[in-house]
């Protein structure tokens, strides 16, 4: 009973069996515990683990040397396969986390930790254990090696529905004219109607036209109005030519 108390793999096991719970539970509720938690229970694992097997070894009766033999190359081949399990997780799945605010909201960054800066995401912070496992944000980089070519930026709404801002605002909804044009109703006059009365009522310009199963989706910039027309015009040609 004395050893059992003493034992080390037990209370490593007793931790892990309360980690894996606890993961489950906030995963649950959408919720997932920082990197820096995860980090150190995977090696406080680890290295409980092997520390147990020691342990193990070390209390075995000298007379019993065979099992004392097979104990210790269990341990030497578990070490090696831990260190391997950890060396590949630190190295090639492990990201780096950092609270900051985005845009007055508070969050934890998360920067992609192979090749460095292959994306930048932003989640709702909880507390300093825990955050939201749905991204808010995804900043993507077409260069998988450095942030020189900008990719875009993507906002999500904590339901993981994308949207225009971090503020949650929802993009034009025009699933009715692609209803109709569907239908055959709809023609690329009418959608250039639709262009038209967006322009006054955003003051701004269409740059780029996609459409997903529900919706047509329109975004606005600054850039000139020659260029503007160029880029819708080759986007509706491409939807009326699909029948969107």
């Amino acid at each position: 009973m004395e050893k059992i108390k003493k034992s080390i793999l037990l209370y490593t096991i007793i931790y892990l069996i309360i980690y894996v719970t606890l993961y489950f539970i906030l995963k649950a509720f959408n919720l997932t515990f920082l990197a820096w938690v995860k980090n150190i229970s995977i090696l406080a694992i680890s290295i409980g683990t092997i520390t147990g097997f020691i342990q193990i070894a070390i209390n075995i009766d000298g007379d019993k040397k065979f099992r004392k033999i097979i104990v210790h190359l269990f341990i030497i081949f578990l070490t090696f396969i831990l260190f391997l399990i950890n060396a590949f997780y630190f190295m090639f799945i492990a990201n780096s986390e950092e609270q900051t605010v985005y845009e007055g909201f508070n969050m934890i960054k998360e920067t992609r930790q192979v090749l460095k800066s292959n994306y930048i995401k932003y989640y709702d912070y909880m507390n300093p254990f825990i955050r939201n496992i749905q991204e808010r944000v995804y900043i993507n980089y077409d260069d998988t090696i450095s942030e020189d070519e900008y990719g875009g930026t993507y906002y999500y709404n904590k339901d993981g529905k994308e949207v225009e801002d971090i503020e949650g605002t929802e993009f034009i909804d025009l699933s009715n004219l692609k209803k109709y044009a569907s239908e055959g109703s709809a023609t690329y006059e009418n959608v250039q109607e639709l262009i038209e009365e967006l322009y006054h009522n955003y003051e701004g310009n269409i740059y780029k036209v996609d459409t997903s199963d529900n919706y047509l989706f329109i975004y606005l910039t600054e850039v000139p109005e020659k260029l503007v027309v160029e880029e819708t015009d080759r986007k509706f040609k491409g939807i009326q030519g699909e029948k969107l």
